[in-house]
């Protein structure tokens, strides 16, 4: 049965058909933009993830490294305090010599002054020699200033490097993680991730 103005059905229809695939078109167009985005995503999260990845291991390089150089130079430096200490001993021997000497020098002096002062016989001629008491006084101030203290204030206590590896917690399988190229991309629990701590002065070996 047609109607007398024309087919209204078949129009409203066409009409409604019309707008159905605007809204098709329309949200189409939004997915093919949504889709393009999240791959845009994925490819910066991929290249972030190969960036922290590269980073996780130049810092743990880096690290360990660090304690290693740390400690070679610990070692070295409690053999050379060893070896300035004994030195210093030998230094200290060597004043206390010199001192020795001084005073033995300081002794035959006068003692012969006074030998001399008393003869009474061709040494009585002799012109009489002064003994410079003060130059034995500088001589003994010298050497009482030349002291191995400065060479014993060394740090006598150097504190080791502690390489300690950080505790990862394993990751749960339910929890997402992100899929690009049909992979996962790990948390890195691969990588294993160090702190250092410095240790106690009495876990070190006194020089």
């Amino acid at each position: 049965m047609r109607c007398p103005s024309g087919c209204r059905v078949q129009g409203l229809i066409n009409k409604r058909g019309k707008e159905f695939m605007t809204r098709i078109d329309r949200a189409k167009r939004s997915n093919t933009v949504s889709y393009s985005s999240h791959i845009e995503s994925l490819s910066a999260i991929s290249q972030l993830h190969d960036v922290f990845g590269e980073n996780m291991i130049r810092d743990k390089d880096a690290i360990t490294g660090f304690a290693r150089t740390g400690e070679e130079l610990r070692i070295r430096l409690l053999a050379l305090k060893l070896k300035v200490k004994k030195q210093a001993v030998k230094i200290e021997g060597l004043l206390r010599n010199l001192q020795d000497q001084l005073m033995e020098m300081k002794r035959i002096e006068v003692d012969i002054d006074i030998k001399i002062r008393s003869c009474k016989g061709s040494c009585s001629t002799v012109q009489l020699y002064m003994i410079s008491l003060d130059s034995y006084a500088a001589w003994k101030a010298q050497l009482a200033s030349l002291n191995t203290n400065n060479m014993k204030a060394m740090p006598g206590h150097l504190r080791p490097i502690h390489l300690l590896l950080v505790q990862q917690n394993t990751t749960s399988l339910e929890h997402p993680t992100v899929i690009t190229d049909g992979k996962h991309l790990g948390v890195f629990e691969n990588i294993q991730q160090y702190t250092l701590k410095l240790g106690d002065y009495n876990e070190t070996n006194t020089v």
